[in-house]
């Protein structure tokens, strides 16, 4: 091999080289960019780990005033709730999802006793109920009130696409996100998030 094409294949390898590390930078860069979100509101910039399924709405939505019922039969809506951060969850015994999620959401709630609600409304049917209950305080200690709709409309009425769905109000009453499929509740990237809204709502 003569000097010149040595010298050839020494400037095609540093270029490929170069090459290389700059389609490298750009899909980091791509990658940073979707898991930070710059530019959005400061709920979406939050949307990220744990809660990068949520879904964050451009402008706020009215609190559905659709009714269920407490573990003493009453009727109650989330108007009840009001002044406080409410996350909303719509859970059933055959999914789950909704229940491996349930223990964090209560762990969610033993972290804001005052300023949030996790009302956790299951939709399973009366014949069910007994079992209902019980599977809830196994799995979340008594830190949540056990809430039911057996009409199981609660999904519908919050335009659910699947169980388990979350749906999160502040303290307004007004929906600011929401997220279907089941969730880590109890980590950082979540209670970042609720530190922001319960702020936002002091």
């Amino acid at each position: 091999m003569s000097e010149a094409q040595s010298d050839r294949m020494g400037w095609a390898f540093k270029a490929a080289l170069l090459l290389g590390a700059a389609l490298l930078g750009a899909v980091l860069y791509v990658l940073f960019l979707s898991v930070s979100k710059p530019g959005g509101s400061a709920l979406e910039r939050l949307a990220v780990g744990d809660m990068a399924a949520l879904q964050v709405l451009d402008a706020p939505a009215p609190q559905t005033g659709h009714p269920f019922l407490d573990a003493a039969g009453r009727t109650r809506t989330l108007a009840d709730f009001r002044g406080r951060v409410v996350l909303l969850n719509v859970w059933a015994t055959n999914c789950p999802p909704c229940l491996g999620e349930l223990p964090s959401l209560a762990n969610l709630q033993r972290r804001y006793p005052e300023t949030l609600r996790v009302i956790a409304v299951s939709i399973d049917g009366l014949p069910r109920r007994a079992q209902a209950e019980a599977e809830f305080a196994r799995l979340t200690q008594g830190a949540l009130g056990f809430y039911l709709d057996p009409a199981k409309s609660m999904a519908f009425a919050v335009g659910g696409e699947g169980l388990p769905v979350t749906v999160i109000y502040d303290a307004q009453g007004r929906e600011r996100a929401r997220l279907t499929g089941g969730a880590e509740w109890d980590g950082p990237d979540a209670f970042a998030l609720f530190d922001a809204l319960i702020a936002q709502g002091s």
